[in-house]
């Protein structure tokens, strides 16, 4: 009789998961993001300096339950190497971007990005303002990726898609630290553009 009423309960127990897995609605889930990368290289022979700058920024738009979660950030990195002196040194800061300080506009076609910081040498410990106002524009074929995945279950079933594209970008603009111009016009830039969007949808 146990065993019974056991099984008839275990029955019942998945029927009512099934039906409210059924009845409730889609739960959605969609994350957008935008970003920029950028290498900058320039060597003073009369100062016998190297400076290169690396620059990595991102803004990531959450699409949740409760509201829009947003997530900007900014690195930046900063190495110098005297090859007469074979003397070096390197700074870096990560901080958060406001809004409007990154654009990345149309499908990865361009981007610009301005911002003040302080970076650290991290062999001195002393601090190193730095300015950055830079532009991002894309030249040729753009790299496309897509990508979608479903999974069912007797309970849930899910759905998730990705699409995404890069674009190779010449870099312009200015890194000042102080009244210093740390990257003249004639210093190598390059970098890329990319954005993404991607989904998941719970049945």
């Amino acid at each position: 009789m146990k065993r019974i009423v056991f099984i008839a309960l275990a029955v019942s127990s998945v029927l009512l998961l099934s039906t409210v897995a059924q009845a409730a609605p889609p739960t959605k889930y969609r994350i957008q993001d935008e970003a920029v990368n950028a290498e900058l290289y320039y060597y003073d022979p009369a100062a016998c300096v190297v400076t290169e700058v690396h620059v990595g920024a991102h803004e990531t738009v959450e699409q949740q339950v409760g509201g829009p979660v947003h997530q900007r950030w900014l690195s930046v990195d900063l190495y110098t190497f005297n090859d007469c002196t074979f003397s070096s040194s390197f700074a870096e800061g990560y901080v958060q971007l406001n809004s409007g300080e990154l654009e990345v506009l149309g499908s990865a076609k361009s981007a610009r990005l301005q911002k003040s910081l302080v970076l650290q040498n991290n062999y001195t410990g002393d601090a190193v303002p730095v300015t950055l106002d830079l532009t991002w524009t894309a030249f040729g074929e753009p790299y496309r990726n897509s990508y979608h995945q479903a999974n069912h279950s007797q309970f849930v079933r899910t759905s998730w898609n990705y699409t995404g594209v890069a674009r190779d970008a010449e870099v312009t603009g200015s890194v000042t630290s102080g009244t210093t111009h740390l990257l003249p016009q004639s210093s190598i830039h390059g970098g890329t553009i990319s954005t993404s969007n991607s989904g998941a949808v719970l049945h």
